[in-house]
């Protein structure tokens, strides 16, 4: 049996289902059959031991996982351009703000340090 494109019957869109198996620290999938969409047409192609369409299980899935590794040059780029037409102001604000936070974190570390070096 070979994967089709087009349904051999009707030339409609074919849809392939598979199983999804972990291996090691990946994933494989693994395809079990295919079925032409066309609900007048009823071609059905099986990879399984499977008798019909019906005996195949609910944990047959076919998900697509959206790869991160794509968007992350577009957020950068996203980031960059934010940081370029952030006003003066803000920029001077923020070194204020951070500022701050270092010293109450300092305060706080040096509180807990003291109450431990205490009698």
């Amino acid at each position: 049996m070979k994967f089709v494109e087009k349904c051999p019957k009707c030339a409609g869109v074919v849809q392939t289902k598979t199983l999804k198996k972990s291996i090691g620290l990946g994933f494989v999938k693994i395809p079990v059959s295919q079925f032409c969409l066309n609900p007048s047409c009823d071609w059905y192609q099986d990879f399984s031991e499977a008798a019909g369409a019906g005996e195949i299980g609910d944990d047959v899935l076919q998900v697509k996982i959206p790869l991160i590794g794509y968007q992350v040059p577009e957020i950068k780029r996203r980031f960059s351009e934010l940081k370029e037409n952030t006003p003066e102001i803000i920029k001077q604000n923020m070194l204020v703000v951070k500022g701050a936070i270092a010293v109450i974190i300092f305060s706080i570390l040096v509180i807990f340090l003291l109450s431990f070096l205490r009698p």
